[in-house]
C-alpha cells in the first residue's frame, strides 16, 4: 500500500540541497519517488509559520515549542518535497499523549540525513534538524493544503493508462502513434519554444553539460519541479530505448497535437542524440 509523504528542508539545510535530494532518491533502492520539489517562502512571522506546519502533529504543543525553537532564526525559505512512499512501514510508537503512527522507513531516512547534515557540536549531532517529514498521510494532506500545492488525490492521477504519465498531466483522451524526433518542439522555462536539437538537454549529451546545469539550477524548484540533473540525463542516455518497459508500463514521449512535448524531453533528447528517427508518442487532448 503506497502513500504520499511530505519532506521539508529548512533554510539552513538548503546549502546541502542536492546532496540531500540524492540521498532521498537513492535511499533503500529507490523506496521514495520524488514527485515534486518546490521552494516556498514564508511571509508570516516565523513562530506562526512553524505552528502552522506542526498543527497536525499529535504530540503536545509544549513539546513542539521546545523542539522547534531553533527554527525561529533559520530563515523563511524552505523546499517542500512531495514523495511517493512505495512501501511504508507504519507502526504505533510512543506512550500516552506521545503515542502516534510513524513510518519506520521515513524515520530511517530522516535520521540518515540528520546524522549527515545537522549542525554538530564536538562529536555529537545537535537536534537542529535540517529536515522534517510527515508521520502519516493525513499530515501530508494537511501540508499540501497549507502550501497550496493541490489535493492529495491529484498526485494519484494517471495510474491506469498503459504508459507512464506524470501526476501533473491531466490526460482524458489520447492516441498512440509514432513521431519524427526532429519535428518535436520543447517549451523552455525562459519562455521560448525551440526544436529538440536546440535544447540544453541535447547540449549536455553532446559535450556541453554546463548549458544544462545553468538552465536547471536557474529554474529548479521554481518552474522545474522534478529532480533531474546532468547525471540523471546521462544515466538515462546509457539505457534509453524507445521500447523499454518498467512495471508493465511503456515510456512514450507525451506531446500535444502540435508536436510540443508535455512530458519526455529527456527521453526525446536521448533519442535525438542516438540518431533514432521515429519514437512512440502519446498525443493527448
Amino acid at each position: 500500500m503506497r502513500r504520499l509523504d511530505i519532506f521539508i528542508i529548512w533554510q539552513h539545510g538548503l546549502k546541502n540541497l542536492y546532496a540531500i535530494l540524492d540521498i532521498i532518491k537513492e535511499f533503500e533502492n529507490g523506496a521514495f519517488n520524488l514527485l515534486r520539489c518546490e521552494f516556498y517562502t514564508n511571509n508570516k512571522p516565523m513562530g506562526e509559520f512553524i505552528k502552522d506546519i506542526y498543527t497536525c502533529d499529535t504530540v503536545p504543543v509544549e513539546h513542539l515549542e521546545g523542539k522547534t525553537k531553533y527554527l525561529l532564526d533559520t530563515g523563511s525559505k524552505i523546499m517542500v518535497l512531495v514523495a511517493e512512499n512505495k512501501s511504508p512501514e507504519e507502526s504505533l510508537v510512543g506512550d500516552g499523549v506521545f503515542r502516534h503512527i510513524q513510518c519506520k522507513k521515513v524515520m530511517r531516512l530522516k535520521n540518515l540525513i540528520r546524522d549527515r547534515f545537522n549542525e554538530r557540536r564536538g562529536n555529537s549531532r545537535t537536534e537542529n534538524h535540517v529536515i522534517h517529514a510527515t508521520d502519516y498521510e493525513i499530515q501530508a494532506k494537511y501540508l499540501l493544503n497549507l502550501f497550496k500545492m493541490g489535493d492529495i488525490g491529484e498526485y494519484y492521477n494517471n495510474r491506469n493508462p498503459p504508459f507512464y504519465a506524470p501526476w501533473y498531466l491531466k490526460i482524458n483522451t489520447y492516441t498512440m502513434s509514432n513521431y519524427n524526433v526532429n519535428d518535436l518542439m520543447v517549451y523552455l522555462q525562459c519562455e521560448r519554444v525551440v526544436n529538440i536539437k536546440d535544447t540544453p538537454h541535447v547540449a549536455a549529451l553532446t559535450g556541453n553539460e554546463s548549458e544544462y546545469t545553468k538552465y536547471y539550477d536557474k529554474y529548479f524548484g521554481i518552474s522545474l519541479l522534478e529532480y533531474k540533473r546532468v547525471a540523471d540525463l546521462k544515466l538515462l542516455f546509457n539505457v534509453y530505448s524507445p521500447d523499454y518497459v518498467v512495471d508493465n508500463k511503456s515510456f512514450p514521449v507525451i506531446i500535444s497535437a502540435s508536436g510540443q512535448i508535455s512530458d519526455g524531453v529527456h527521453r526525446a533528447a536521448c533519442a535525438y542524440v542516438k540518431g533514432i528517427k521515429n519514437i512512440p508518442v502519446v498525443i493527448h487532448d
